[in-house]
């Protein structure tokens, strides 16, 4: 594994066991979301190092390291929640991550898109009655 590659798992790892620890003084209820990201988190950490260990991959190795595009895709959609809000941003990248992993239907991946990001954002505004952010640009209209 690259230094690289090492020093962001062992970010990943260390805000899994921080989450995991911080969320020992909520109650059950509350910190049943925190505990269970934590876990999955670290779950899915060690099963990707003990893959890569095995070399079960097979003969691409290239399966396992991030691409910049990836890297640059998720950075612009924390970018894009500032700026244009959550649910232009969630819509966004739902359409770009297909294209992006060169899937070959893409009014499929458009279409599953706009239903995702519709039961999303939904979701989060009626059945958990939280406000998601409306973005910078929004804002100043």
């Amino acid at each position: 594994m690259k230094k690289l590659e090492v020093l962001l798992l062992a970010i990943l790892g260390s805000f899994a066991l921080t989450f995991l620890f911080l969320s020992r003084d909520y109650n059950a209820t509350a910190a049943l979301f925190p505990r269970l990201i934590a876990v999955a988190a670290l779950v899915f950490l060690a099963a990707g190092i003990a893959v890569r260990k095995s070399g079960y991959m097979g003969s691409d190795p290239s399966l396992l390291h991030f691409k910049p595009s990836t890297l640059a895709l998720q950075g612009g959609y924390v970018i894009f929640i500032y700026l244009v809000g959550f649910f232009v941003a969630t819509l966004l990248y739902l359409i770009i991550a297909p294209i992006q992993l060169r899937y070959e239907h893409r009014g499929v991946a458009i279409a599953t898109s706009i239903v995702l990001t519709l039961l999303l954002a939904g979701s989060f505004m009626w059945l958990f009655d939280i406000q998601l952010p409306p973005g910078a640009i929004w804002e100043l209209l």
